[in-house]
């Protein structure tokens, strides 16, 4: 079953859509869960007059701990994951950085794990387009937190990201402080900058790139 806590960011966002009939996403959740779900709903329609998200209001409720989060998704470019992954880590115990650390072993650059780190940190913040996150993303976050990639997908599409991906070659290039050329299409002053690189080099900038296509480029 869906958590708790996912189900009521669905709701929050269906709501303000006009779609506020508590009714489905009551019966998404467990029998025994319907009343923490009833009290999130009904202390957020409390407390959003005109549908206007108010965190000041909401805080001091029980249900203060989701306010971050569910502030960053109504805000953000990356649908409900910043309520849902932190909510999906919880659940299967396993911490931020470890879960960086398997990523970006599945994915195959574990050379540039920081790299992956601020972009899932990104996801988790709602300020990485979801749009541009690719299926082999999902699919190794899947896996690591016992989630499908097309749930995944749902909760990243829900108000999110439908533009251009945001995180890209040059921001991730500037992360890094790498002194290569920010135009792919710029292929002589590329080539002329790999001939003076040694393999290894010539190796982590080409993870940095694979890091940007799988966060940014889309599926």
């Amino acid at each position: 079953m869906t958590s708790v806590e996912e189900v009521f960011a669905e709701y929050v966002f269906a709501e303000r859509e006009g779609n506020g009939d508590p009714r489905p996403f009551l019966n998404r959740v467990q029998a025994s869960e319907r009343d923490r779900l009833a009290s999130l709903i009904d202390s957020y329609l409390s407390t959003t007059p005109g549908r206007e998200w108010d965190p000041i209001a909401f805080a001091g409720s029980k249900e203060e701990r989701l306010i971050e989060p569910l502030s960053r998704a109504l805000n953000g470019v990356s649908g409900t994951w910043p309520v849902v992954l932190p909510s999906l880590r919880e659940r299967a115990k396993v911490k931020r950085s470890e879960l960086v650390d398997r990523l970006a072993q599945r994915l195959g650059v574990p050379t540039q794990r920081d790299v992956v780190d601020e972009y899932y940190h990104g996801m988790e913040y709602g300020t990485v387009e979801s749009s541009g996150v690719s299926d082999k993303v999902l699919d190794a976050l899947g896996e690591i937190l016992g989630a499908g990639r097309d749930a995944l997908r749902h909760s990243g599409n829900l108000m999110g990201g439908g533009g251009a991906a945001r995180g890209d070659l040059v921001f991730a290039r500037e992360a890094q402080n790498i002194e290569v050329p920010l135009e792919l299409d710029d292929r002589h002053q590329e080539m002329s900058v790999r001939e003076s690189k040694k393999p290894a080099e010539e190796s982590a900038d080409s993870e940095l790139e694979t890091v940007v296509r799988l966060f940014a480029g889309g599926n």
